[in-house]
């Protein structure tokens, strides 16, 4: 986890899917939850890669509550001869209100650090 200025950056919780879709469609009106919702069981739930010690899903909050994400979805790769796990990044939002302050840097400086 790491915090700065009352905003902090940490690994999503399984149990915040339903609130995290709901921050990615108020910044992106045009998705619709009841799309949203299946697409990330199927990118992120029951993904046969997901592994959960593997940090594929960041929050950017503050004591008021969700105000980002960052989601990588998991995929097994053909490296040497033998299957590898990458991922690629799909979902990067900041909500409207906190926007133009910097925040987008956080989750992705997070995750290519060795603190994840």
């Amino acid at each position: 986890m790491s915090d700065v200025g009352g905003v902090r950056v940490r690994r999503a919780r399984s149990d915040e899917r339903d609130r995290l879709v709901d921050l990615k469609c108020s910044v992106w009106p045009q998705l619709a939850r009841a799309n949203e919702l299946p697409r990330w069981t199927f990118e992120f739930d029951r993904n046969p890669a997901h592994d959960p010690d593997r940090l594929t899903t960041l929050v950017i909050e503050d004591g008021e509550g969700l105000l980002g994400l960052f989601t990588l979805i998991p995929h097994r790769v053909w490296i040497g001869g033998r299957v590898g796990l990458a991922c690629d990044g799909v979902d990067f939002c900041v909500a409207d209100s906190h926007r133009e302050r910097g925040l987008s840097s956080l989750p992705v400086e997070r995750w290519m650090s060795a603190e994840t």
